[in-house]
């Protein structure tokens, strides 16, 4: 009963893609929620060897996507995480043809990461001998900053300018 119960306490708050295993599609849409958790499959257990899965976030227009990978624990590689046989590839767009913002590996904890855009693909591999328990993680469907109106940006005078060069001119009068 204890397992069941972890079980559905750990789930992903996205849309399994049928078919698959661990690919998830997370939109406020699809879950009618701006935010929620997401997990490595059998969290809190190890997850298992051999495994690929894809989360993909798609925010409404004007969002951004917000993640917080509250706990890592994959199996220890590399500090770099290029050769490291479990890793997390965050990318900022709806798939692998995006930029990488986020390359994890082996044991973090409370790391960030938020997209420019309204679209996230996260992926997690799996490759080594002994996996390790895996990830939790959060994520939040943000509003981007908006950039300044043009009543927001404030331009001082020429008067200002004429003051300020008087000054520095006379500074370098006065050092000569």
């Amino acid at each position: 009963m204890k397992v069941a119960e972890n079980r559905e306490i750990f789930q992903t708050d996205g849309y399994l893609i049928p078919g698959s295993k661990c690919n998830y599609e997370i939109s406020p849409e699809q879950t009618n929620r701006t935010r929620g958790k997401f997990y490595s499959p059998q969290y809190p257990s190890n997850y298992p060897r051999d495994v690929t899965c894809h989360y993909r976030f798609t925010a409404t227009p004007n969002n951004r996507v917000k993640i917080v990978f509250e706990q890592i624990r994959l199996q220890k590689g590399d500090l770099s995480c290029l050769n490291s046989p479990d890793v997390i590839l965050v990318y900022d767009g709806s798939n692998k043809s995006a930029p990488i913002i986020g390359h994890l590996c082996n044991t973090n904890s409370f790391v960030e990461i938020v997209s420019t855009g309204s679209d996230l693909f996260i992926e997690f591999h799996s490759r080594s001998h002994f996996p390790g328990q895996g990830f939790k993680a959060s994520y939040l469907f943000d509003s981007k900053p908006q950039p300044p109106g043009i009543n927001d940006i404030h331009v001082p005078s020429m008067g200002m300018y004429y003051h300020l060069v008087s000054y520095l001119l006379g500074c370098q009068i006065k050092k000569y």
